[in-house]
């Protein structure tokens, strides 16, 4: 099994509707847009399912969305699937959503400061002489020398994202845009203008990120407990004591997004791609198709996304994986014969497995990686209490995983309890 990165979308992936499946589905992806409704002080989930796409494009209404999306399709990735990721990382915004999977800032800190981006950026793009045109089909090296000598001391244009091998961004001046667009319109390059109105992530955009900076001085951040990319360095965050400094610099610094994917290939082998949309994965797609990245977006994502990490695995059905538990406990000698730590630590967790078992059988659907985890943890606590040695402990465990053909999906949680 190889390991998995997670990479989370930009601004430009929001949609009317986006996350609408999760959120019927999931009490705690409800509770997820609730608490950014508190943060925002403002109804984001009726903008997100009801509102019009002209309000949610607005870069202010976008990235709030989008972060919130993005956090609630991983924590049903989390929940339901449960395979820890290596390594995270966003493309632009998506950066800062990383950064809230890892522990860095909580999730609704995480909305404000996305809310305080957002109105930093917003504020920059008025009054602004910036554009930004998508080119493709023609070697970055030479889109670079054209925006070299379209450059002088007062103006300038530069590439600002590396989205991948066939497509880049160019951002600056927007008469100068417009000559660079010209200029490679003849030699064969395909381009397009963007429908921005100010020049993100060029140097055009240094003031809006020193304000930002400033913001960012508000809050403190944790250590991170996963590996993120930034999009600054296209290199893993050595400390949290860099978070300011390099997502300050992130606003007005290229995207460099294909180095970011060319070290998840060398290091993960694998991604998944957090909803909204799929944007990141068509895009490496285009450069590889072989390289396996995945949406997960909606609720049959999950079993597609499990079949494709676990080619050799099943989707559990509501009978196997707690009735193998139950098994397990009865044909398990009892080597503790104090009648009350029995009753709390056998007898009570054993009727929990039962009434567990009940209810799924009685139930239309599949058992979910939370409810295999909180089995998991009752059948610890019965071990423990039986006094059974750790070694039979840990092949009773492996035994059921491989019968189960959960060895990859559960592994990390198992060995956990070990440590």
């Amino acid at each position: 099994m190889k390991d998995l990165a997670i990479v989370f979308p930009g601004q430009g992936s929001q949609y009317i509707g986006m996350g609408k499946e999760l959120y019927d589905k999931y009490d705690y992806v409800k509770n997820i847009f609730k608490e950014a409704n508190e943060a925002l002080e403002k109804d984001i989930t009726k903008l997100i399912f009801n509102g019009n796409e002209e309000e949610l494009k607005d870069t202010r209404n976008a990235q709030v969305t989008i972060l919130t999306v993005s956090y609630a399709a991983y924590k049903v990735f989390e929940n339901e699937i449960g395979m820890e990721p290596k390594i995270l990382a966003g493309h632009s915004l998506g950066e800062i959503s990383a950064l809230v999977v890892a522990g860095a800032i909580d999730f609704f800190h995480g909305v404000k400061i996305v809310r305080k981006r957002a109105e930093i950026m917003a504020e920059a793009m008025n009054g602004s002489i910036g554009g930004m045109a998508a080119v493709s089909s023609i070697n970055s090296d030479i889109v670079k020398e054209i925006c070299i000598e379209l450059s002088n001391e007062t103006d300038s244009i530069a590439i600002s994202n590396y989205n991948s091998k066939k497509q880049i961004v160019i951002s600056g001046n927007k008469d100068l845009v417009i000559l660079a667009k010209n200029k490679l319109d003849a030699l064969g390059a395909k381009t397009t203008l963007l429908e921005v109105s100010a020049a993100f992530h060029s140097r055009y955009m240094k003031n809006a990120g020193e304000k930002f900076k400033l913001e960012l001085e508000k809050y403190n951040f944790k250590p991170l407990n996963r590996k993120v990319l930034s999009n600054v360095t296209a290199d893993f965050y050595e400390s949290a004591s860099d978070i300011k400094d390099v997502l300050s610099r992130q606003i007005y610094s290229p995207v460099r997004w294909l180095e970011i994917i060319e070290k998840i290939k060398k290091y993960s082998g694998q991604a998944i791609e957090m909803a909204p949309k799929n944007v990141l994965t068509n895009l490496s797609k285009k450069d590889d198709k072989k390289f396996p990245i995945f949406k997960f977006e909606k609720e049959n994502d999950i079993k597609a996304v499990i079949e494709q990490i676990y080619p050799n695995s099943k989707y559990l059905t509501k009978d196997d994986f707690v009735e193998r538990i139950l098994a397990n406990v009865v044909c398990t000698k009892n080597n503790n014969f104090n009648n009350d730590e029995y009753d709390a630590g056998v007898v009570n967790p054993y009727k929990k497995l039962q009434k567990m078992n009940t209810d799924l059988k009685a139930s239309e659907r599949e058992i979910s990686v939370e409810e295999m985890k909180e089995a998991l943890d009752l059948l610890k606590e019965i071990f423990d209490t039986k006094k059974t040695e750790i070694s039979v402990q840990k092949e009773r465990f492996n035994q059921l995983l491989l019968e189960t053909d959960l060895k990859g999906l559960l592994s990390y949680y198992v060995n956990a309890k070990f440590q």
